[in-house]
């Protein structure tokens, strides 16, 4: 699955790191994720990256102005915004600037056929269309893939 990450703010969004890099003063991402690696590849500054803990609501954040905007993956943006008491505002997306793989992994030591069945489920789901439900069911705001 491709994960896509987008910006999201409570203001016109950014179409580029670059325009972001010069707007956005303070950028609420998750502590030790792939988004902070992502904006230090993409020049920006240390102060710049707010890494938030798994106690912290980003969508909070926003509306107290303590970061201009969020770095994440859309589909977690979407699902928190939906469940936040702030949907009556409008939430800003930046268009992709960033996508990368998910996988699922085992150890060196995993059994193969353990594999085997995994990819083979994971198949299965995808050809009887229900991986496309449940990503309707729990992200409805999320485009298709």
């Amino acid at each position: 699955m491709e994960l896509e990450r987008a910006f999201f703010s409570l203001d016109e969004p950014v179409t580029s790191f670059a325009e972001a890099r010069q707007r956005y003063r303070r950028i609420g991402v998750g502590l030790g994720t792939a988004q902070v690696a992502i904006l230090q590849r993409e020049g920006f500054r240390d102060e710049q990256i707010v890494q938030l803990t798994s106690g912290e609501n980003p969508v909070h954040l926003l509306n107290l102005e303590r970061i201009d905007a969020w770095f994440t993956g859309v589909p977690e943006a979407l699902y928190i915004w939906e469940g936040s008491n702030y949907r009556q505002q409008n939430l800003r997306r930046s268009p992709t600037l960033a996508s990368t793989g998910l996988y699922l992994s085992c150890s060196k030591a995993c059994d193969a056929r353990l594999v085997e069945d995994l990819r083979s489920a994971i198949a299965e789901l995808e050809q009887e269309g229900i991986s496309q439900r449940l990503r309707q069911a729990y992200l409805p705001l999320q485009p298709d893939p």
